[in-house]
């Protein structure tokens, strides 16, 4: 029987193969981390930038506060920002998202490639000996997530972000 906390499998409300496109705007973060090696739970809430740059790629940018799960932990301030590009489809015949010929990868906001952007499929990233199972799921036109499945000798952690649209 397979470990349930790995079970990435989109929900009947994903929306599969949505663009990136489609979700341009600010977006408030919510992020639980449930790290099971040291017992801890972590809160990061902010918002998301979701944003088009006048080179065609998409930047995404996070910004807010992480807090410990102790009554008396400090707020600290993190960042981050990641870039969606448009890549041609590779050879093999797969379809992607944005068009026949094309489908859309993330990336660290160094260049290097993080994931491709699959809304309703699961997608693996490895990390040195660790490896990241992801999922993002467009649950309607005001809310989206992402979760990770974060396994190896150094990281046993649940990685779950909500972003919702901001009240009108």
């Amino acid at each position: 029987m397979s470990d349930p906390r790995h079970d990435l499998r989109p929900t009947p409300r994903t929306s599969p193969g949505a663009s990136p496109l489609a979700l341009l705007g600010d977006w408030l973060l919510n992020r639980r981390i449930e790290d099971r090696l040291s017992r801890e739970i972590l809160q990061v809430t902010g918002t998301t930038e979701i944003s088009m740059r006048e080179d065609g790629r998409i930047v995404w940018s996070e910004s807010g506060v992480l807090v410990r799960g102790a009554a008396d932990a400090r707020p600290i301030p993190v960042r981050r920002e990641l870039l969606i590009e448009r890549r041609a489809r590779p050879l093999d015949g797969q379809r992607g998202a944005a068009s026949p010929d094309e489908d859309w990868m993330v990336l660290f906001a160094d260049g290097r490639d993080f994931h491709p952007w699959t809304p309703g499929r699961a997608v693996v990233h490895p990390c040195g000996e660790d490896r990241y199972d992801g999922l993002v799921e467009i649950r309607d036109e005001r809310e989206w997530h992402v979760t990770w499945e974060v396994t190896g000798p150094a990281k046993d952690m649940t990685i779950r972000s909500v972003l919702t649209a901001p009240q009108a």
